[in-house]
């Protein structure tokens, strides 16, 4: 199957709900434990001059709850910390293809 054309839902569904909840998988129930596409923030509060708005509230594709509507902070710290770690990745990858792209004009342009 590829991957790349299914639908995001049609992944989770597929793949990474029988990984939390599936047979043989992480064990987590399906009806108490877990919950999709949830908002799990109001949005951040903005304010210029007299008016105060709010920004866009913040969905996380899966909400795990160790206990009924308790989610699991260890859980949730965890995944934030991969983000980061991904994103950080993400951002290392960038400078060092910045550099190379570097690199390659300035040994190109001196050959001529």
């Amino acid at each position: 199957m590829d991957k790349k054309a299914v639908s995001e839902t049609d992944i989770r569904s597929k793949f990474i709900t029988p990984a939390i909840a599936g047979e043989g998988s992480a064990g987590w129930d399906l009806m108490t434990q877990i919950r999709e596409e949830v908002y799990f923030t109001n949005g951040r509060v903005i304010v210029g001059g007299k008016t105060v708005k709010r920004g866009e509230a913040k969905k996380a594709d899966y909400i795990l709850y160790h206990r009924l509507n308790i989610p699991s902070a260890a859980e949730q710290q965890r995944i934030v910390a991969l983000v980061d770690q991904l994103e950080a990745q993400l951002e290392q990858s960038r400078s060092t293809a910045t550099n190379l792209l570097t690199a390659l004009v300035a040994e190109l342009t001196q050959k001529s």
